[in-house]
């Protein structure tokens, strides 16, 4: 009954190279693993397949299901997998079916039906030659993935003689049971029963285990020792899963949640050590909120000791409604995501060498400016509450001479400085938060703009983006963000395939996204009958309008964006994220094409962008229009962090099975920026709106260099190469290029990489050297167009032609 497989074998491409070889574990430098038969290739498709030491750069892991490519320098570790690990020796059902042998080649468009209790399903291809309709089975499960084949039935002229992989957690529960209990042949032997056991714990399904064991005890009463004990080594493992979900859910800020979820668990037949940390996580979840509330009292009792019933002599008379908005505003707003602001007052609170005052300033200066920022001097932080009124005012009035004045206001302000509008700006809510009194998470928000249109549009055009949020939103904690972008299915449907269903009991939507605690932003970038992606100025204007709106709306960890796409909208993907990698923690394509545009922008130099591809075997379309950028980007690690993931045998489809995969790649990237170390850029210029990267943009692009869309393949003339470099070892140098092209050019400066204190040195374009003051205007004029709080830039340089000038804001 139980057969042992090797996980991946490659007979496809070069059974000599696995014949000997045993399943390892890949660790890569950003701490994911990827187990099975590895090796490395010289290029993208895998024709010829060698043993892991040798010159070849892309590594190759076939895990059964899936064939991942990456560079090979990205791991950090490769070791064989222990031979009692379940990789290793599965679990094995091979499931009799009549499958067809005939060779038959091209696949068209298809239509996939629901697998029956067989595990039959519907397949409908339709090709040049006409539709025809054939069935596929189930032939193997393993505890991670099935074989699915093409079954001989009556429409034998048409059929498609097609194998594919499948994740067993895509078959539905009670089709798999059904075709695991049917294998059984002789019901009298509970050692056939026990596999199916086996089977539901190797795939961590021990619910599923349990139940199985429940029916075998009640069929075999004489084993029942054994069963008792199988039963409570399932439990133990069921309990320290639940444990690892239940911190999961604390972990990414769903505490009431987690709560709910421990208190659900049944404790029955328990380890005592799986107790004992269940109750150090109800420990630490029954004490969060009395923490708060202690510093809270602590900062409340020492502004009441000041002010006191009759305010004492050492406060001026300005100062008292001040410190009874932060009174009020600690009661109303302090949870435990801001809490920490008030570490360093807290460490210095019964620190007799200081003033209540200074202590007070601590708090205050704590809360605005994070602990890390706090400052003793109370004659600055008293000042915070008028500037943050300001600042906020400042960000979202659309009257020009208003925000004029401001700008002269704030610089009345000790705290009007722009080292403290930075640190406070990072700490804001989010400036244009909707009203989310009534709203209830089972549905996304819905946001409609504007963009305007070109003469033949007719007017403005338009579109809408729509907003998950993840269970317990606070705006006072930075959430990474899903940003995607439909192909041929509505928001919903793209929403389901990351946010899950709603479950009406725990009253939140199930999928990963809500899991792992991310905001999921869905655009609905296309016009209507739009069926394909345009690559135009409409599109990349729309897409990031919405990104820049939602930016603003909701608390969203700039450094932790991705950008990702299924279908076309993977293409629409591929193009914005290459063309504007510095908006994006890494690019997520699935099913999509690596074209056109991005495919002519390969040689970019974008210091590693993470780009995650996954893609069907028989999808030949995207795998052609792509080879050429991922052949460019896999052997190297200079430009492109890339990933590949070849589905074994599937074409092309939404592949909901790799969503747990791609968070866990997408834990393992941030969005990566200049700083002081040095950073180079060098990127091809082919439309007006790719003009700017990080710290660079190019103005007045020569339109005898520009490719536009709808001209596309005509000429591709010489295109203008933006080089930017911060040298390393050599502060504050910069080297801009072209020296000629353009009509001017805006160099952006940011502390994260220059020294204020020191003369910025710009070369290539003209010559530059002076010193950079850091700049209100230019620090809320950024935020306010970019939106991105995280990072501001505090001053520029500005040159038209070659004459270079900072601080404008055109």
């Amino acid at each position: 009954m139980k057969i042992t497989v090797v996980v991946g074998l490659l007979f496809v491409l070069s059974p000599r190279i696995f014949a000997q070889d045993v399943p390892q574990v890949v660790t890569l430098k950003n701490g994911i693993q990827y187990s099975g038969r590895v090796a490395t290739i010289a290029s993208f498709p895998a024709e010829n397949v060698n043993p892991w030491n040798n010159a070849n750069q892309i590594a190759l892991v076939d895990d059964g299901l899936r064939r991942l490519f990456f560079n090979r320098n990205s791991a950090a570790n490769l070791a064989p997998l222990d031979e009692n690990h379940p990789i290793a020796n599965p679990t094995v059902f091979d499931i009799p079916q009549r499958v067809y042998t005939g060779v038959t080649k091209g696949f068209g468009n298809l239509r996939i039906g629901l697998f029956d209790e067989h595990g039959h399903r519907n397949v409908q291809s339709t090709t040049t030659e006409g539709t025809s309709t054939f069935v596929q089975g189930i032939t193997r499960i393993t505890p991670w993935w099935c074989d699915v084949e093409t079954l001989a039935n009556s429409d034998g002229e048409k059929m498609r003689n097609w194998s594919m992989k499948i994740s067993t957690s895509s078959v539905p529960p009670d089709v798999l049971r059904h075709l695991l209990e049917s294998q059984i042949r002789d019901r009298n032997n509970p050692a056939e029963y026990l596999t199916i056991v086996d089977f539901f714990k190797e795939s961590d399904q021990f619910k599923e285990a349990l139940d199985e064991l429940s029916f075998v005890a009640e069929r075999f009463p004489d084993i029942e020792d054994q069963i008792r004990e199988q039963q409570d080594a399932i439990r133990q493992a069921r309990a320290r899963q639940w444990v690892r979900q239940v911190r999961k859910r604390i972990e990414v800020g769903q505490p009431i949640l987690a709560g709910s979820m421990l208190s659900a668990f049944d404790r029955g037949g328990i380890a005592g050590e799986i107790l004992a940390e269940m109750a150090d996580v109800q420990t630490e979840l029954d004490s969060a909120a009395p923490r708060v509330e202690a510093g809270r009292k602590t900062v409340v009792d020492l502004i009441d000791s000041l002010l006191g019933e009759t305010p004492g002599e050492s406060l001026e008379p300005d100062q008292i409604p001040m410190l009874q908005r932060f009174k009020q505003e600690l009661e109303s707003e302090m949870n435990v995501q801001n809490a920490p602001r008030l570490d360093a007052f807290t460490r210095f609170a019964s620190d007799p060498q200081m003033s209540a005052l200074q202590k007070l300033s601590l708090a205050i200066s704590g809360w605005f400016l994070g602990s890390n920022n706090a400052t003793e001097n109370f004659a600055v932080s008293q000042s915070f509450f008028a500037v943050r009124d300001l600042v906020i005012e400042y960000l979202t009035s659309a009257d020009a001479g208003r925000r004029r004045q401001i700008l002269e206001d704030l610089a009345k302000y000790e705290g009007g400085e722009p080292v403290y509008l930075a640190a406070m700006i990072s700490l804001l809510k989010p400036t244009h938060a909707p009203d989310l009194t009534n709203h209830d998470v089972s549905q996304p928000l819905s946001f409609e703009f504007e963009i305007s249109g070109s003469k033949a549009d007719n007017g403005p055009l338009g579109f809408s983006y729509h907003v998950q949020l993840p269970p317990e939103y606070d705006p006072y904690r930075r959430y990474p963000c899903i940003f995607t972008l439909p192909g041929d299915k509505d928001i919903e449907q793209q929403l389901f395939r990351w946010c899950g269903p709603f479950n009406d009991k725990l009253g939140i939507r199930q999928g990963q996204a809500m899991a792992n605690g991310y905001i999921v932003v869905c655009v609905d970038w296309k016009l209507p009958q739009q069926f394909a992606y345009d690559y135009t100025d409409r599109e990349h204007l729309a897409i990031l309008t919405a990104y820049r709106k939602v930016i603003r709306q909701f608390s969203i960890d700039t450094d932790r964006v991705y950008l990702t796409g299924h279908g076309f909208g993977a293409d629409a993907a591929y193009d914005i994220g290459i063309s504007h990698p510095d908006h994006w923690a890494g690019i997520v394509g699935i099913s999509g094409k690596i074209d056109r545009y991005p495919d002519l922008y390969r040689e970019h130099k974008h210091v590693g962008l993470p780009i995650y591809s996954v893609v069907g075997e028989k999808d030949l379309d995207s795998k052609r229009a792509s080879e050429g950028a991922w052949n460019r980007w896999l052997p190297s690690r200079s430009f492109f962090d890339c990933t590949v993931v070849e589905y074994k045998g599937r074409s092309n489809e939404p592949f909901l099975e790799e969503i747990v995969e791609i968070f866990k790649w997408t834990q393992g990237h941030r969005r990566r920026l200049p700083d002081r170390s040095g950073f180079e850029l060098e990127c091809d210029v082919r439309r007006p709106w790719d003009n700017y990267f990080w710290f660079y943009e190019l103005h007045g692009i020569p339109l005898d260099k520009v490719v536009w869309p709808y001209f596309y393949g005509r000429s591709h003339p010489s295109p203008v190469t933006m080089i930017g470099k911060l040298k390393p070892n050599q502060v504050n140098s910069f080297f801009i290029g072209p020296p000629n092209q353009g009509s001017g050019a805006t160099v952006w400066l940011s502390p994260d990489y220059v020294d204020f204190n020191q003369p910025i040195v710009i070369s290539g374009r003209g010559d530059f050297k002076d010193f950079v003051s850091p700049s209100r205007m230019v620090l809320l004029e950024d935020v306010r167009g970019r939106g991105d709080r995280q990072h501001p830039y505090w001053a520029n340089v500005h040159c038209r032609g070659k004459k270079w000038e900072p601080n404008v804001v055109e």
